[in-house]
């Protein structure tokens, strides 16, 4: 570990004058980028304005507010960057650590002279919600490889059988304010599925022939409407772009909504810890329903226009499996999510389809 003069004298000012510190010195011995680019990470990664903000979402209720990657970001402040990739920030942290000590002192002095009374609380915060979140981690692997042991369910053992060799569905994009939450959504599509998957007795044995097909085309589909929807799958269909085994009666729509949600937004991974309210729901579209079918305006399919609004997480086994087993029809899917409150599967024989 090398400190330069100039660096010395400003870790040296720092203990002994804090106050006349600029926000890009405070942000060069915190290890973080300059202001405005860390104002932008921030906006970018947590959609949250700066570090100020962050740090006020921590205080309230000892951090269990924060998500993960939050807590983990604030337990590094101070320590590591932590806006790079993680062997890029060890390793410079290891660097500082094989320096003499002196010279680790002074670096350790400088970083909490320069960090505030609620910095050093909400680094307090996240490190319990660390904790609070490692418990819950582990309990859920253990629930997990619980659920593994359980004998395979039947409607896993027809998918088997039936030898697939691909599937998925074709996932239309409505929304286009940003490409990243485009990527950042296509990443927790696949994560969820995987671990929706793992939660059935060689359901993950499926997961690596899921192959879903995303539709970003913004000339087209931005702000498209559902009708509009029906006639660009119907054109996949006839020119051949589906792959076989991916579904072509339904396709998912990821519009504002889903693109905005927390979750996708903060970069988490989909678990059954996630409270039901916050989790990603997509619209689910029969792309044969005439749309000159009357709307129904009471009895069990009160207001069905021939789609439905799914949890994610049923996406991959519930609708999947009743789309192939033909075991219900869109009228019956759209009086399932309408009247029954869906939860996550807890346990491994929970009902299915489990809400």
């Amino acid at each position: 570990m090398d400190i330069t003069p100039e660096k010395r004298v400003l870790l040296q000012r720092a203990i002994s004058d804090p106050a006349s510190i600029t926000p890009e010195e405070k942000n060069q011995i915190l290890m973080l980028p300059p202001p405005e680019e860390e104002a932008r990470l921030h906006q970018s990664t947590f959609n949250l304005p700066s570090r100020a903000a962050l740090v006020a979402k921590a205080l309230p209720n000892d951090g269990a507010d924060l998500s993960r990657a939050e807590s983990v970001w604030l337990t590094g402040l101070g320590r590591r960057n932590p806006f790079e990739p993680l062997e890029t920030s060890l390793d410079a942290l290891e660097r500082r650590l094989r320096g003499p000590a002196a010279d680790r002192a002074l670096l350790a002095d400088a970083r909490d002279a320069v960090t505030t009374t609620d910095e050093r609380a909400a680094i307090r915060c996240a490190g319990h919600q660390n904790g609070r979140l490692a418990k819950e981690k582990a309990a859920e692997r253990a629930r997990i490889q619980a659920l593994r042991e359980l004998p395979r369910p039947r409607w896993l053992q027809e998918l088997r059988d039936a030898a697939v060799l691909r599937w998925g569905f074709v996932v239309f994009r409505t929304a286009y304010g940003d490409d990243d939450a485009w990527r950042r959504f296509r990443e927790y599509y696949g994560h969820t599925g995987s671990y929706a998957m793992a939660q059935w007795q060689g359901g993950s044995e499926m997961w690596p022939m899921h192959e879903s097909v995303f539709v970003s085309d913004r000339a087209a589909l931005e702000g498209a409407d559902t009708a509009a929807l029906r006639l660009k799958m119907q054109a996949m269909r006839e020119a051949g772009e589906i792959p076989e085994g991916v579904r072509d009666d339904a396709f998912l729509v990821a519009d504002e909504t889903a693109l905005s949600n927390g979750q996708v937004v903060a970069g988490e991974r989909y678990s059954s810890m996630i409270e039901p309210s916050k989790t990603v729901f997509l619209r689910a579209v029969d792309p044969d329903h005439d749309s000159a079918t009357p709307v129904p305006l009471e009895g069990a399919y009160k207001g069905f226009e021939g789609e439905i609004t799914v949890p994610l997480p049923k996406v991959f086994d519930w609708l999947h499996y009743t789309l192939f087993s033909k075991s219900e029809t869109w009228q019956v899917r759209y009086w399932q999510t309408t009247t029954k409150e869906w939860r996550p599967v807890m346990k491994g024989f929970s009902p299915y389809p489990g809400y």
